[in-house]
C-alpha cells in the first residue's frame, strides 16, 4: 500500500521528491528499499528516529495506543477523536 502511495505521488512530481516517514514495517521493507532504489533518485525517503527524546511524536503515539484508545472498546469515529483529545 505504500508503494502505491508513492507510486501515485510521484506520477506527478516534477523534480525529486523528499519524502520523511518513521521507522514502521512498509516502509523500511526490502520490497519498499528496492522500489525506491528503482526510481534512480527521482525519490529519497528520510526516515525519523525511533527514539522518543529524538522524535516526540513517539510518546504521542505510544500514549494513544498503549494508554489510552488502545486499551478501551470505542465504538466509532466520534469517540476515538473525544478519546484522544482527552
Amino acid at each position: 500500500m505504500f508503494i502505491e502511495f508513492v507510486t501515485r505521488l510521484i506520477a506527478r512530481a516534477k523534480r525529486q521528491l523528499f519524502l520523511i516517514v518513521d521507522c514502521g514495517p512498509a516502509h523500511i521493507a526490502k520490497k519498499t528499499r528496492a522500489f525506491v532504489k528503482s526510481l534512480n533518485g527521482k525519490l529519497q525517503l528520510f526516515y525519523l528516529p525511533h527514539a522518543p527524546v529524538r522524535n516526540p511524536d513517539e510518546l504521542v503515539a505510544k500514549h494513544l495506543k498503549a494508554d489510552t484508545a488502545g486499551r478501551i472498546a470505542i465504538a466509532g469515529k466520534p469517540g476515538f477523536k473525544r478519546k484522544a483529545r482527552s
